[in-house]
């Protein structure tokens, strides 16, 4: 398991570091294209869609590292109404569902791709397979990391889940002691 998890945090790596890139180059961009739209009355035609493209890309590798930490947003309203056992079990099911959603979209994607491989960009004149590609990419990622954590999920399914500090009210009196740090 430590290969894989060395591997995955390669991974994961790779993938913040392209998007702090992306995040980088979108202010960038769009700031030379307001300077010079208000400052210099001339813009940048291919700035709008440099920076839609890169948020495309941004939005579903983010998707991907938020499966592989487990922080997408969701409502854990029903999930805390039971026992270890079964937040282990709906935590498979979601899992699962992220791999077949997945699945799903690496299949209509692969189509599209297909599709816009023959076709350019309006402005950049570059292939519309490199906006296209992300789609297959992220949900590769999505899948590969869905499986991490269910393999985690499996490797840990005797231990012993430990309160939360909202379960447990003496340690969350000593939270709101420290000054909101929880142990």
């Amino acid at each position: 398991m430590e290969a894989i998890d060395k591997a995955v945090n390669v991974i994961a790596k790779i993938c913040e570091y392209v998007l702090v890139a992306a995040f980088i180059v979108m202010f960038c961009i769009m700031t030379a294209q307001i300077g010079g739209r208000y400052i210099f009355r001339y813009g940048i035609l291919w700035s709008d869609e440099l920076a839609r493209y890169l948020m495309v890309w941004s939005t579903l590798l983010g998707s991907a590292l938020l499966v592989l930490k487990d922080s997408h947003v969701r409502v854990t309203s029903l999930e805390d109404l039971f026992p270890g056992l079964i937040k282990k079990i709906l935590n498979i099911i979601r899992y699962i569902i992220y791999i077949a959603y997945s699945a799903a979209l690496l299949i209509f994607s692969n189509e599209a791709l297909a599709f816009a491989a023959k076709g350019v960009s309006s402005n950049m004149r570059i292939p519309m397979a490199w906006l296209y590609i992300c789609f297959p990419t992220s949900a590769v990622l999505i899948i590969v990391f869905s499986v991490v954590n269910l393999i985690k999920i499996f490797i840990h399914w005797n231990d012993v889940e430990q309160k939360t500090d909202m379960e447990d009210p003496d340690a969350f009196q000593e939270m709101i002691d420290k000054g909101g740090e929880f142990e």
